[in-house]
């Protein structure tokens, strides 16, 4: 058998049962490591997807690219990635996915000539492990506040309880409390409905620039 490169296989890689084993050994590996956490990681991609296109559509490419991540630059069409090394690429014509990943960093993928994707972190990915202000907990509560926290985007309800790992039930409640209170207000958009912290909500986070 040979390698995708030509190559001969070493020895110990020669076997007919190598796809089975490694079909077995990637779903054992989703099931421990990734498949507990995913709806909370599911929601935070399909928060930042929704993020992005609204970037994109309200201020180009300039600013859809310059939020990625830090070291990621877009200058009349080129795109500079000062954190990674390696040759240039030409992708005019080609096909560039931007793919948001819940781990961290960033990386290439290439299939040149056709196709490239560039995987950044998302944004909200360390958001479970960011501990709450204390003196906002312990005025509106740990649950209201974490929510009050992850809408430095607007987000669904329903996105809002992958993400913070909280029933849908509880947190359409939790949501209705900030509201009655001022801290967060909702917008139809399409058939969603988003909800948004408020000028007071900021203010109470100490994140005004969000």
């Amino acid at each position: 058998m040979l390698s995708s490169q030509g190559r001969p296989l070493a020895p110990g890689l020669d076997r007919d049962d190598i796809p089975d084993a490694t079909a077995r050994a990637l779903g054992a590996a989703w099931n421990e490591l990734l498949a507990p956490d995913w709806p909370r990681l599911r929601g935070i991609l399909e928060r930042d997807v929704i993020h992005r296109a609204g970037l994109l559509a309200t201020y180009g490419w300039r600013r859809a690219f310059g939020s990625l991540t830090a070291g990621l630059h877009w200058d009349a069409g080129r795109i500079e990635i000062r954190t990674l090394t390696g040759p240039s690429h030409r992708i005019q014509g080609a096909q560039l996915t931007l793919v948001p990943n819940g781990f961290g960093g960033g990386w290439l993928s290439l299939d040149p000539p056709r196709a490239y994707a560039y995987h950044y972190p998302a944004r909200g990915t360390a958001l479970r492990e960011l501990p709450s202000p204390d003196g906002v907990e312990r005025l509106i509560g740990r649950p209201r506040a974490r929510l009050l926290r992850a809408l430095d985007a607007p987000a669904t309800t329903s996105q809002l309880s992958r993400q913070l790992a909280m029933s849908l039930g509880g947190t359409s409640t939790h949501l209705a409390i900030l509201q009655q209170a001022g801290l967060v207000a909702r917008a139809r958009s399409g058939r969603s409905v988003l909800y948004h912290r408020t000028p007071l909500g900021d203010a109470l986070t100490g994140d005004p620039e969000c």
